[in-house]
C-alpha cells in the first residue's frame, strides 16, 4: 500500500494521512479474503471505509485458525474474551513474551483475525526489531473477522450487498464486464450484477455499451469514465506508465496476453 499503491494514486502523499484515517475511525484495514501462514508483508490487507465495513464482513468467509500456533490462539482468546486491548494490556493478558505476542499477531493477522485502530501498528510489525526507534505501538487491537458465519452471510446475494458490490466495482475501474471480474474474490456472481447494472442503465445512472474492443458481452461504465475514454481517444495514444503489482490497474493476463501477475509480487507493471 505505502510503498506502491497510494503514493502512486495520492498526491504528495503521507503516512500520518492513513494513521489519521484509521485512528480516527474512517478507515479500518485488515485481510477480508482467506487465510493462512504468510510472512506480514506478503499478506493481503484491504483497506475499507468504516461505514462500508458491515457489509464487507457479509461478503467475506469466516477466519480460519486452523493450523496457528498455541500463541496466536492464546491472544485469540485473551481479545474475545477481553476486547480490544494495547500491547501492553494483552502482554499482560497472555503472560506470553514480547516477541511471542508479535508472532501471535503476525499470524493472526494472516488468518484475517484481527486489526487494530491504528495502521501504524502493522507498519511496526513490518519492521525488524533491530531497527525500531520507539519501544510501543500505537493503537489497540481487536477481532476482525469472525470464526463462525455471521446471520448476515446468506444475504451476499441480497439486493443491498449487490447494489453496493456493483458500484464499488465501477468506483474501481470506471468500466465493468465480466472479464475484468476475473481476479476478484467477491462472492455475488456476475449474472447478478449483470441484472442490476441494467436496472440502473434503466435510471440513467450508468452507461451500457462496448467500451473495451476484444471482449463480448456486456459492459457498463461511469457516465464519467465515458467522458474520459473520448477525451482519451481525441488525444491519442497515452505515454505508459508504470504502476505495482498491487494497483487496481494490474490487469495482466487478464486483459492482455501472458501470465499473471500476484498483487502481493511486488513487482512493477508497465501500463498503455
Amino acid at each position: 500500500w505505502e510503498a506502491g499503491v497510494l503514493p502512486a494514486r495520492v498526491k504528495g502523499y503521507k503516512r500520518e494521512w492513513l494513521d489519521h484515517l484509521t485512528l480516527t475511525g474512517e478507515a479500518a484495514w485488515g485481510r477480508l479474503w482467506g487465510s493462512g501462514a504468510s510472512a506480514i508483508r506478503t499478506t493481503p490487507v484491504a483497506l475499507v471505509l468504516r461505514e462500508d465495513l458491515e457489509r464487507w464482513m457479509a461478503l467475506a468467509p469466516p477466519a480460519d485458525l486452523t493450523g496457528v500456533s498455541s500463541d496466536a490462539a492464546l491472544a485469540a482468546e485473551a481479545l474475545a474474551a477481553r476486547g480490544a486491548m494495547f500491547p501492553q494490556e494483552l502482554l499482560r493478558a497472555t503472560r506470553l513474551l514480547p516477541s511471542q505476542v508479535e508472532g501471535a499477531l503476525g499470524e493472526l493477522i494472516g488468518a484475517g483475525r484481527i486489526t487494530c485502530d491504528s495502521f501504524g501498528a502493522l507498519r511496526w510489525l513490518l519492521v525488524p526489531a533491530a531497527k525500531r526507534k520507539v519501544a510501543a505501538t500505537v493503537g489497540r487491537w481487536s477481532l476482525f473477522r469472525g470464526t463462525v458465519p455471521a446471520a448476515a452471510t446468506g444475504t451476499v446475494t441480497g439486493p443491498d450487498i449487490v447494489d453496493f458490490v456493483a458500484r464499488r466495482l465501477l468506483d474501481r475501474t470506471g468500466i465493468v464486464f465480466r472479464r475484468t471480474l476475473v481476479r476478484e474474490r467477491i462472492p455475488v456472481p456476475w449474472r447478478d450484477l449483470v441484472r442490476h447494472y441494467r436496472s440502473l442503465e434503466l435510471r440513467g445512472e450508468v452507461r451500457g455499451g462496448r467500451f473495451v474492443s476484444g471482449f463480448d458481452g456486456e459492459q457498463y461504465a461511469l457516465p464519467e469514465a465515458v467522458s474520459l475514454l473520448r477525451a482519451v481517444r481525441r488525444r491519442g495514444a497515452l505515454s505508459p506508465v508504470t504502476v505495482s503489482a498491487g494497483d487496481p490497474l494490474n490487469f495482466e493476463g487478464v486483459l492482455t496476453p501472458g501470465d499473471r501477475v500476484a498483487p502481493a509480487s511486488m513487482r512493477r507493471l508497465t501500463v498503455g
